[in-house]
Order: C-alpha cells, then structure tokens, then sequence
C-alpha cells in the first residue's frame, strides 16, 4: 500500500553559504565521522552483549527452578507407584481372605448338613 502522505523535503542549502573546508581537512573529517560510526557501532554491540548476558544469567536460574520441579514431579511420580503397589497388595490379601471365608462357609454348611 502506497503511504500518501507527502515526503519531508530537506531544507536546501547553497555551498556558497557554508564556510569553506580547507581541502587537507576534508579526509580528517570524513575519517572521524567514519570513527564515530564504528564506535558507536561498538558500543552497541557491547549492550547487547551485557544483555545476553543478564538473559543467560536469568535463564540458568529459570532452568534451575525447572530441575527441581522436574525432581519433584519424579518424587511424586515414585510415591504414586508405591501407594499403587500397596494397593495391589492389599486387593491380593482382601481376594484370598475372601476366598478362605467362603472356603470356611462352603466346609461349615457340609458339615451341618444344610
């Protein structure tokens, strides 16, 4: 989509306006400019690198809150398995007792003669 809004125009200036720049100083100046540019370019990678490093720092402690939660959930799993196995265990007993009673009832009822 095309913007319609209308382009800023810089102002013009006439060269016979501005002070004249001896002809020596005109690399001086566009190597300065140059340096600039690179310094700033510099200090902005060092920024960013502060950054990543606060970042790293911020995501070694998050990894660390992760491990222990990862444990936790291992330990809970563990004691799930245990509690299912005592359970298992206590089904068997409850099964066998239940087995021997009726066995006991069944051996009772003969003997009475019902």
């Amino acid at each position: 989509m095309i913007d319609p809004t209308p382009l800023r125009r810089t102002p013009h200036y006439d060269a016979s306006e501005l002070p004249p720049i001896p002809a020596e100083n005109l690399g001086r100046l566009s190597a300065e400019a140059v340096q600039a540019q690179y310094e700033t370019a510099a200090e902005a990678v060092q920024t960013m690198g502060a950054e990543v490093k606060t970042r790293i720092t911020k995501l070694e402690a998050a990894m660390a809150d992760c491990d222990m939660c990862m444990k936790t959930l291992a330990e809970a799993a563990a004691a799930i398995r245990e509690k299912g196995k005592l359970v298992y265990a206590q089904i068997e007993e409850s099964a066998t007792l239940c087995t021997e009673i009726r066995d006991t009832c069944e051996a009772l009822k003969v003997r009475l003669g019902a």
